[in-house]
């Protein structure tokens, strides 16, 4: 995710094509990185032979491709300019990539993140109070050209053409100008506010959480805030030209908070399959003796408490420590919020990746880049990133980042990372650049960490090692480190949401990204945010947990059963044959619920 300041507000934004008419804008959003391969995946297999892509990290400028969120505009400042890398998929209709013939559908999506995503849909723009970020797409004929990037190619070419053509001028004019209809997240939306509110309180200040032994969690804000009511300071990446990330809330009941007159549109919340984060050390020679972290040593990492190789059993020692470079993912990435609440910031350990970044009531070190909390040097004039031995802590700003900065360790730079599984996101991974740990001795891919078809900790690439991807840990309830995917829309979606789920049960089978609904055995139990104010049922009941997801015994048949709504990062393993004889036995409409990790 890419954000470009300074860019004026753009006025009178694009003149719909009088070719728009000849082809069909059916799924047009993005956000959550790690739905990012599969939801392309996913409509190039529905279109099947006729499916074209194209695909791109290359653009630069805001107002050739982009995501535009006009609402600054009420304070007299910039439309906020999102940058990603974006793919289009297209069918050929009766002619070809280059020249598709009406009527063909046309699907596109650009990776941000997670709560960026949400807040690109429920966004009310003041430009046409007409919800959801504005999709600029008018390419120069060099950026339109073969990318050569094939994003969505992780393995074969998943349609007819991947990126060996330039983007037709029709499939761009269609997507010009359009409002987002879809979010991409790995975290419910009532998840995704609370992280935007979090991020908005004053650093240090207390945030009341989910409920917890019949009272509530305190966790506190972090200090991004300005003066201007919704608008929060960029966040900056700890990189050598690295990216920056605009803070903007958003509602997901009522009003929009910055266009206060408007209110935000009523939503639907798909589940496509859920994911493991993976723990993540490089180079992998440093670390060959190393295989499980436990949470309570991450949580120490990453509150900057403990940083040297030897803290974690096997890792280098006594004269050959190594100072650890811990990388934090962006306080508003759905990942970062996800291993937040299920490792540092849990009921259980009561810390937070951004431990000891107050300076009064605002942060004090942005890009995040702070040595260990207390200073030690581990040995004098060591040449790790950080300088001089010390162990830091350092912002990444996306999957991207996070997996090249992991890839970029050297054998005097150890490196401790996360990110969610895919094959997409694992794919540059080799056995020397990176290994991942089992976390308190479960595998999140595979049945045991010996029987990695390659040596233990190799993350599974390709069409060999993937087989043998079966998120056994995750399904068993033990792995603590997951999240359901979802698809935000409108409670009337647009078509190519159907489009992109029949899609995503054709790759998933050989693509091994997720567990399918269908195939799901466990859930998140779901809790009330009070802090956002979160949807409140009408006959009194606040927190929702059924139906779950899946067919038979997943989905609670007591009458009156209430759909999912609620928060859910961090929240307990339920299995979800229990939370089904739960809602039976008793009736009870609302499922197992109310508890944290």
């Amino acid at each position: 995710m890419k954000f470009k300041s300074g860019l004026a507000l753009l006025v009178a934004l694009f003149a719909i094509s009088n070719v728009s008419k000849a082809q069909t804008v059916v799924f047009e959003g993005g956000g959550s990185s790690a739905l990012f391969v599969e939801v392309g995946q996913a409509a190039a297999a529905y279109e099947g032979a006729g499916a074209c892509i194209w695909s791109s990290n290359t653009v630069t400028s805001g107002s050739d491709i982009s995501a535009v969120d006009n609402r600054p505009s009420v304070y007299g400042l910039s439309a906020d300019i999102q940058l990603g890398k974006i793919w289009v998929v297209w069918g050929t209709g009766g002619g070809t990539c280059a020249s598709p013939t009406a009527p063909y559908n046309i699907y596109s999506y650009m990776s941000l993140d997670s709560v960026l995503g949400d807040r690109c849909f429920f966004e009310v723009d003041t430009s046409d109070n007409h919800n959801g970020c504005i999709q600029t797409m008018t390419p120069t004929a060099g950026e339109a050209a073969l990318q050569g990037t094939n994003y969505l190619a992780t393995g074969s070419c998943p349609g007819t053409d991947c990126d060996s053509v330039a983007l037709p001028s029709a499939v761009s004019s269609a997507l010009n100008g359009k409002h987002w209809t879809v979010a991409g997240t790995d975290v419910r939306p009532e998840d995704a506010k609370f992280a935007s509110y979090r991020i908005l309180t004053p650093c240090g200040q207390y945030v009341y959480r989910q409920p917890f032994d019949q009272g509530l969690r305190i966790t506190y804000g972090l200090g991004y805030q300005t003066s201007n009511a919704g608008i929060g300071t960029t966040i900056q990446e700890d990189l050598p030209g690295g990216a920056l990330f605009t803070v903007l809330d958003f509602n997901i009941t009522g009003n929009d908070p910055i266009n206060t007159s408007q209110p935000v549109p009523a939503f639907q919340v798909t589940t496509v399959g859920a994911q493991p984060i993976v723990v993540v050390v490089s180079p992998a020679a440093t670390w060959a003796n190393v295989t499980d972290i436990n949470t309570f040593t991450l949580t120490l990492f990453y509150q900057g408490v403990i940083g040297r190789t030897q803290d974690i059993p096997g890792g280098p020692s006594g004269a050959n420590v190594q100072p650890v470079t811990t990388l934090v993912r962006e306080p508003l990435s759905g990942t970062y919020n996800t291993f937040e609440y299920s490792v540092p910031n849990s009921s259980e350990f009561h810390g937070s990746q951004d431990d000891n970044n107050c300076s009064g009531s605002n942060f004090y070190s942005n890009p995040l880049h702070l040595a260990s909390a207390n200073g030690t040097l581990i040995r004098s004039g060591y040449g790790s990133v950080g300088g001089n031995g010390y162990a830091y802590r350092r912002r990444t700003i996306g999957t991207g980042d996070m997996t090249k900065e992991l890839q970029a360790a050297s054998s005097t730079d150890a490196r401790l990372g996360y990110f969610f599984w895919s094959a997409g996101n694992a794919a540059k991974f080799t056995a020397s650049n990176g290994k991942y740990l089992t976390v308190n001795g479960v595998d999140p891919l595979l049945n045991s960490y010996s029987s990695n078809p390659v040596s233990p900790g190799v993350l599974p690439v390709g069409s060999t090692n993937l087989g043998s991807v079966t998120f056994a840990g995750l399904q068993a309830g033990d792995y603590p480190v997951w999240s359901a995917l979802r698809l935000v829309t409108s409670t009337t979606p647009p078509a190519g949401l159907s489009n992109v789920i029949t899609g995503l049960g054709t790759i998933n089978p050989t693509q091994h990204d997720y567990v399918a609904p269908s195939n799901l055995t466990v859930w998140h139990s779901h809790f009330y945010l009070q802090a956002v104010g979160s949807t409140v049922g009408s006959n009194g009941n606040v927190l929702l947990n059924v139906p779950t997801v899946g067919t038979g015994t997943a989905i609670c048949t007591a009458p009156g059963a209430l759909a999912e709504f609620g928060g859910d990062a961090g929240g307990a393993n339920t299995y979800t044959q229990a939370n089904y004889d739960f809602c039976s036995d008793f009736a009870n409409i609302t499922g197992l619920i109310n508890k944290a990790n």
